[in-house]
């Protein structure tokens, strides 16, 4: 019963939530993201999503999706990008699983925790760091209660 019930919340509640107007640089440097408000997950899917523009040229020889996944998953391996979010009581979560989203002028690397993300706690600090320069990137909360 409990599954039944994440599963409403998050097709019913679930929302991407823009954290950097502005797009921001990533790099081997941790970069603070200020928060508004403590983020709250409502289910345990909830991650941090970065989503960059593409160009022709991101894809410049791609013909077809499965390819243009392999060139989105060769831009950014697995373990590239990592966030770390932390609650009042200075627990750290952190997010480096990665899964990708293609759009038309758009990929989005959405990273989560290795384990299921722990309901009913404020989150009020979140940094990013990426271990390959990435430019102009923007950071969304997925699934969030504020």
């Amino acid at each position: 019963m409990e599954g039944f019930i994440q599963f409403f919340k998050a097709l019913f509640l679930s929302k991407a939530f823009l954290l950097t107007p502005v797009p921001i640089d990533l790099d081997d440097h941790w970069v603070q993201i200020s928060l508004q408000e403590p983020l709250t997950a409502l289910t345990v899917g909830a991650a941090v999503q970065v989503r960059l523009r593409t160009t022709e040229e991101f894809f410049r020889d791609s013909e077809n999706l499965l390819t243009d996944l392999e060139i989105a998953e060769k831009f950014i391996p697995q373990g590239t990008i990592l966030a770390e979010m932390t609650d009042a009581q200075g627990n750290v979560l952190i997010f480096a699983n990665k899964h990708i989203l293609l759009g038309n002028d758009y990929v989005v690397y959405t990273i989560n925790g290795e384990k299921p993300f722990p309901l009913g706690l404020e989150y009020t600090k979140l940094r990013i760091k990426s271990n390959k320069p990435i430019q102009g990137v923007q950071i969304y909360w997925k699934n969030f209660r504020l």
